[in-house]
């Protein structure tokens, strides 16, 4: 992202840390390998942005050793979390102690990056994407304090429209709620991760 002041950032996402089928020790090469080509471009990003799913089961061995491979990161390194990072024993008390909070604003040279977990347990199991009413009052006063078209939003899953309806996680949500707040803030950019793959839209 880069913004009329020359500010930019990089971004990370589903690196998926850990010991089992998700292939997470190489994880942790490619972490660390990820992290050293970043600190080598020219100009430095801003900081990196990590968009959830940082780890595969959320227990707290994982997140440690994810945390300790970012403390060797020469920039900051803001997180956000998903149900990769928070279904282990512990829950988001693991992530907080050991990464940060679920949701902060990052001031960047002309422009803030809002994140929060869109990614939500349901009562009755699984995993959805919601924003709740906590993180849209947080978001709504975070963007009424600056100016319109002055904001990103990070979040981890990604918003599409289908048949009507929303694809994936965000089926049969709130997705529409939370694009009328974007859209009322003139939001610059909805920044994700999830699919493990770069794609780029418009949603009007």
């Amino acid at each position: 992202m880069t913004a009329s002041s020359g500010t930019y950032f990089a971004q990370i996402t589903d690196i998926h840390v850990g010991n089992n089928n998700l292939n997470g020790e190489a994880a942790k090469r490619h972490l660390a390998t990820a992290l050293d080509e970043i600190a080598s471009f020219a100009p430095q990003p801003a900081c990196i942005l990590a968009t959830a799913d940082l780890v595969c089961s959320g227990r707290r061995d994982e997140l440690q050793e994810y945390a300790e491979i970012v403390a060797g990161a020469t920039l900051p390194v803001h997180a956000l979390p998903a149900n990769h990072d928070l279904w282990g024993e512990e829950g988001s008390a693991a992530w907080q102690e050991l990464i940060g909070p679920e949701h902060q604003a990052v001031e960047l040279n002309g422009v803030t990056v809002l994140m929060f977990p869109d990614i939500r347990r349901k009562p009755e199991g699984g995993w959805h994407a919601r924003v709740t009413p906590e993180h849209l009052e947080w978001l709504e006063e975070e963007l009424g304090r600056r100016p319109p078209g002055s904001c990103v939003v990070a979040f981890h899953g990604p918003i599409l429209e289908q048949d009507g309806n929303w694809h994936d996680n965000w089926r049969d949500g709130n997705a529409e709620e939370f694009l009328g707040l974007m859209r009322a803030h003139d939001v610059a950019a909805l920044l994700t991760g999830h699919w493990h793959r770069v794609n780029e839209w418009e949603v009007r």
